[in-house]
């Protein structure tokens, strides 16, 4: 079985990108744009992805740009299957950022389209085969939701309740995958509590813990057949103000049903829309050990700054009265906090 996992894939636009991001552009796709990544993610039996935000057929509200933010159309489901993303995870802090009307129609849409979802917490862990080999992936967050404290649709972290899953389908597969939603967004760096969930994990008897929310690369640490990857970083995302958001790629992985056959991290690049446009065509072969793919970086004030400069820089392009409208509300908040 052939297996590949991306990072965070967001299929709307950030609100500094309104009109010139990810919804935007693929709106306008030429089936070249994405061509080389395609063709590689093709040769993958499955393609499995973090779903940052959902897609959705119920239309906006009209003059909210709150209803917009990280919500992406049809265009971003057409563009899952050109990228042969075939499982989708939502247990992340943006899934229900729009309710849970417009989370159920993403569920829909997505099963819809033969696009497997995980991560719902009413779900038993789900398996996939591929003929001869067989995993289990379950999906959980344990970032708090700011739209939703009460969380029932989506998998939380709860040891006990996690610990469960992964007994209840060890005996019936050949590997188990956990994807976590976690960490500290803009580092590498690896919190205690992160540290003490691997270890966790990997007693209860998983063999690969993969995560994503950083929107950076980390390192990836292999031991044998089991292999630690906190974050994969962005796959399809429109946070361009920051070099290290836009470095990505594709973590591709050859199982037997003893174990990894081939491990490798294919490097990628996000052009200034947010999407995987080309490979660096430079490929890390996972070893034992700690595999270190675009280094060592730690979240600190100029990032946010960066961010601002980027969000001025373009005002005046893509959806401006949008960007204006969003502006004003953003003004209003800083004085009310200030008050």
């Amino acid at each position: 079985m052939r297996l590949m996992f991306v990072g965070d894939v967001c299929l709307g636009e950030h609100y500094f990108s309104f009109g010139h991001g990810v919804r935007s552009a693929l709106g306008q796709l030429s089936n070249s744009d994405m061509s080389e990544v395609s063709a590689y993610l093709h040769d993958a039996d499955y393609v499995v992805a973090n779903l940052e935000g959902p897609v959705s057929r119920i239309p906006f509200k009209k003059n909210d740009f709150s209803d917009r933010v990280f919500r992406g159309d049809i265009n971003g489901v057409k563009a899952l299957k050109e990228l042969n993303i075939n499982v989708a995870s939502v247990a992340n802090n943006h899934s229900l950022q729009h309710g849970p009307l417009v989370f159920n129609d993403c569920v829909e849409l997505l099963v819809e389209n033969n696009i497997a979802v995980v991560g719902l917490s009413d779900e038993a862990p789900c398996i996939f085969h591929d003929g001869e080999v067989s995993v289990s992936i379950i999906s959980v967050s344990d970032i708090k939701d700011p739209f939703d404290s009460d969380n029932s649709i989506y998998e939380v972290y709860n040891e006990e309740r996690i610990i469960k899953k992964i007994e209840s389908v060890r005996s019936k597969v050949d590997h188990v995958i956990l994807l976590l939603h976690w960490g500290v967004e803009g580092t590498t760096e690896i919190t205690e509590r992160q540290e003490n969930i691997k270890k966790v994990m990997f007693d209860a008897g998983c063999d690969f813990v993969i995560g994503h929310h950083s929107h950076v690369v980390s390192s990836i640490e292999r031991c044998g057949d089991q292999l630690f990857a906190p974050s994969l970083g962005n796959f399809v995302f429109d946070l361009p103000w920051e070099d290290r958001y836009r470095k990505s790629g594709i973590l591709d992985i050859e199982l037997s049903k003893s174990g990894i056959e081939r491990a490798l991290f294919s490097k990628c690049i996000l052009d200034r829309r947010g999407l995987p446009t080309r490979f660096l065509h430079e490929s890390i072969v996972l070893s034992d050990g700690r595999n270190e793919i675009y280094g060592f970086f730690k979240s600190n004030l100029f990032n946010q700054v960066k961010k601002y400069m980027y969000f001025f820089g373009y005002l005046g392009f893509g959806d401006r009265y949008v960007k204006f409208r969003f502006l004003r509300w953003k003004i209003i908040s800083w004085i009310a906090k200030m008050k």
